[in-house]
């Protein structure tokens, strides 16, 4: 069986913004980006969450936070992110008090639950991750960063030893005290928004740093984050070619450290990018160059050391990004701040192993949001108890996403509280003929994608939900 090379783009931009990539964070999500890979709940997890509840232990989930911050100095073309432009009077923006409380709230609050919902309590959580994201954070004062960092550490019931923590950054943004400033307030990770190293691209996607100064924050980063610096970059561009991306890759690789973010372009509707491009079909690759530049992109990559642990991710030296994976593994993660999303459990009181998934979505106005968080502790706008199915799907979506690891069957049932056997929200037939077309593999522990069959997530999706 043969399918269309097209390539997977259902979380095509970074996991923990406001919507759904990040579907996390900041678009669900965040799609938010692994020095120690986070552990699978498994039998020790099952023990500990059946102890009795007056016990500490028991209820010691692992957990991402995703901080948004709203505002960049200018929004660029392919931007579809809940972004607002920098105010030019400090007193406009909003100050971290509102993000203290909403940490507070998410940590130690009343649940947010219906009536329906009543008897279920939330589980005390083990931080493993936290990602600040936007917009652009690298604009906030360092004294955002260190107020929200103290909130976590105040309220969560623990924060793990080897606790992951990101700031995403725009190279204009990069200076070494900067570097240093962070790594100082306990940042040990970077993620650096380059996104091109051509300088006619750069124009187009109206970025405001040079491919020098790109260049230059790269070398900094890594002096300050050795091992712990994530490089972005989009690819699939109008008028871009295989061969032109394959210089340009290869000059990405020269200046890596172990994390690279290799994106398909997307075209997000409401964007100038969109608005642009939209009547110009002419200028886009076709899907037999979009084909070609994905295979490109993980040969060229794995030709220096590089896994590609997800569809657009890629480490070596055992650099996985925590945040981001956790996303894909189906782990709870709070999204705060305007348009942040999240997903977090409820659990049952009387059998602590049976939760429900919950999804959260914070208001999308920064001043709307800042008045909530003083006034009620917390600027969600709506949550909502998703069904079995709605969790199971979204696991296997997200967990397709990752090559080796793939869907597997117990993670899946304990993270969504999943009474049957996960396979039992799969079409097996279509999962039998795709395993024997070469584009899955099937297992008593998983379901996972093939080299060949990662690059077409998106049909293969399709066919098996």
């Amino acid at each position: 069986m043969q399918f269309a090379p097209y390539l997977s783009s259902i979380l095509s931009r970074r996991p923990a913004r406001c919507a759904t990539k990040a579907a996390l964070g900041r678009r669900l999500p965040q799609p938010s980006s692994l020095h120690h890979p986070l552990p699978v709940i498994g039998q020790e997890q099952r023990r500990l969450l059946s102890m009795s509840t007056n016990s500490e232990a028991q209820s010691l989930l692992p957990l991402g936070v995703y901080i948004h911050y709203p505002y960049c100095r200018h929004r660029c073309s392919y931007c579809a992110f809940n972004v607002y432009k920098l105010p030019a009077e400090p007193k406009a923006l909003v100050s971290t008090e509102p993000y203290a409380a909403e940490i507070k709230h998410a940590f130690t609050g009343p649940p947010l639950m219906s009536q329906d919902e009543r008897g279920l309590v939330v589980p005390k959580y083990k931080v493993k991750s936290v990602y600040f994201g936007g917009g652009t954070p690298s604009l906030a004062p360092l004294s955002w960063f260190k107020d929200c960092l103290a909130a976590i550490r105040s309220h969560a019931a623990q924060v793990d030893e080897d606790v992951e923590v990101t700031v995403e950054a725009n190279p204009s943004d990069v200076s070494k005290e900067f570097l240093h400033q962070l790594r100082d307030l306990g940042v040990n990770r970077l993620s650096l928004g380059a996104q091109s190293l051509d300088p006619a691209t750069l124009r187009l996607f109206e970025r405001d740093h040079s491919v020098e100064t790109a260049t230059r924050a790269a070398e900094w980063a890594k002096e300050v984050f050795p091992g712990r610096v994530s490089l972005d970059f989009i690819w699939g561009r109008p008028q871009q070619s295989v061969n032109q991306w394959r210089q340009e890759l290869t000059q990405v690789l020269d200046i890596a450290d172990d994390h690279l973010s290799l994106y398909q372009l997307t075209f997000e509707r409401g964007t100038r990018l969109f608005r642009n491009y939209a009547s110009k079909p002419a200028d886009m690759p076709t899907e037999d160059t979009l084909a070609e530049m994905y295979h490109l992109t993980i040969d060229l990559a794995r030709s220096r050391g590089f896994n590609q642990y997800e569809v657009s991710s890629f480490s070596r030296n055992g650099a996985v990004g925590k945040h981001n994976l956790a996303y894909w593994q189906g782990y709870d993660y709070l999204g705060i701040g305007p348009g942040a999303h999240g997903r977090v459990s409820y659990l049952n009181p009387t059998d602590l192993r049976v939760r429900r998934r919950v999804k959260t979505v914070c208001i999308p106005s920064p001043p709307t949001w800042q008045a909530a968080c003083l006034r009620d502790g917390h600027g969600v706008a709506k949550h909502t108890v998703m069904t079995e199915a709605e969790s199971v799907h979204e696991a296997i979506v997200f967990g397709l996403r990752m090559r080796e690891m793939g869907v597997e069957w117990e993670r899946v049932q304990e993270v969504t509280g999943c009474e049957r056997d996960v396979r039992e929200h799969l079409d097996m037939d279509q999962v039998d003929k795709l395993v024997a077309g070469g584009l899955l593999e099937v297992s008593d522990e998983r379901l996972r994608c093939t080299d060949k069959g990662l690059a077409v997530v998106d049909a293969i999706l399709v066919r098996i939900l």
